[in-house]
């Protein structure tokens, strides 16, 4: 007989865990509280993605509440870009042991991104039954369309690039395959979670997809059984997905409350069989 599926559930859920004095204040207690919710699901995950886990005290409180559960962890501890900017701000906490691990930063910008070492950052989980699968997350340059206005003079002094956002966005989507590439070996089960900051079903959407289909990644939304169609709270749409290579679905769940208790984000939600 031929060995049984193995479960894997996987949450992903971006914190808004910016830096003083930008972002959502109260950001230890806010920390404290996600920690305090998550412990409280009904059904654990069994890895977590986070981005924009900017914060040392932050970050250090919510390592230390959850890791009698989650003893394994993959965490950016760089250093600010350009000794005032931030890392990654991605860290991914398991159950189950990492065997290995890659942090890639992208290499264009643009605007206020400059400051930050966005990325992708993806581990090798060794589960049950001698199976293993990869999984990544990643935080994608923000901006609605075109070229950001924000910081156009850093993009000038800086010329890192002259893409425009949506076109920066999908240069960093085809840099999480290549990632991908670099870290995986054989034919294995694949999971993208992670803040893309591309609207769903639009345009640019689709041709993320096109991207991530070199990898068969697709986009398995369980829109029937979520508890909300919008994944940032305040606003009627979804940025934060899960893609995977596996049968499986995600939902948007309510668990981490209304703007600002936690974060400005909610989590997706997956199980997938391996």
């Amino acid at each position: 007989m031929g060995q049984k599926d193995t479960p894997i559930n996987i949450l992903s859920l971006n914190l808004a865990q910016l830096p003083f004095p930008i972002g959502i204040s109260n950001r230890n207690k806010r920390a404290r509280e996600f920690v305090n919710r998550l412990l409280n699901m009904e059904n654990l995950p069994d890895v977590i993605c986070l981005q924009e886990l900017f914060t040392n005290s932050s970050r250090n409180i919510i390592k230390n509440g959850i890791e009698h559960i989650y003893p394994y962890n993959y965490i950016d501890y760089s250093c600010g870009k350009f000794l005032i900017g931030v890392n990654s701000g991605l860290a991914i906490f398991s159950k189950y042991p990492i065997s290995s691990q890659i942090l890639h930063t992208y290499k264009k910008y643009r605007g206020v991104e400059n400051f930050a070492k966005k990325g992708v950052m993806g581990i090798c989980i060794e589960l049950e039954n001698d199976k293993h699968c990869y999984v990544f997350t990643t935080h994608i340059q923000s901006g609605l369309g075109g070229s950001p206005k924000i910081l156009d003079w850093l993009d000038k002094i800086l010329n890192i690039t002259d893409l425009g956002s949506d076109d920066l966005k999908l240069y960093q989507v085809a840099s999480i395959i290549n990632t991908i590439n670099k870290l995986i070996v054989g034919k294995a089960p694949i999971f993208v979670a992670g803040d893309f900051n591309i609207e769903a079903y639009t345009g640019l959407y689709t041709e993320m997809l096109d991207i991530l289909d070199s990898k068969k990644l697709y986009d398995n939304y369980d829109e029937e059984n979520s508890e909300n169609n919008s994944s940032v709270l305040d606003e009627d749409k979804i940025i934060d997905y899960i893609f995977s290579n596996m049968n499986g679905q995600y939902i948007i769940l309510n668990t981490f409350g209304e703007k600002g208790i936690v974060t400005d984000h909610r989590a997706v939600n997956g199980i997938y069989k391996i």
